[in-house]
């Protein structure tokens, strides 16, 4: 049995071991990472959704009252 550690222990084995256990936690992180950032990306772009049809209304009310003003009052300014 002490011959077979020894002979395991000398080996190439426990670096092989070691090496696949650090790059199959490196994916995983990796992956992990990839997760979130594709969580993010999606949050970010129904963010900008949300602010484009926000930005949208806006326009459309601040040209209604542009043109309500200039047929009222013959101004863009809307003075009283």
């Amino acid at each position: 049995m002490q011959e077979l550690i020894n002979e395991i222990v000398e080996s190439q084995v426990p670096w092989m071991v070691l090496s696949v256990a650090l790059i199959m936690f490196i994916i995983k992180l990796q992956n992990d990472k990839m997760l979130e950032l594709g969580k993010s990306m999606a949050r970010l772009v129904l963010l900008y959704e949300g602010h484009d049809k926000q930005a949208s209304e806006i326009h459309q009310e601040i040209t209604y009252i542009k043109e309500w003003c200039i047929g009222r009052t013959g101004d863009s300014i809307c003075k009283p």
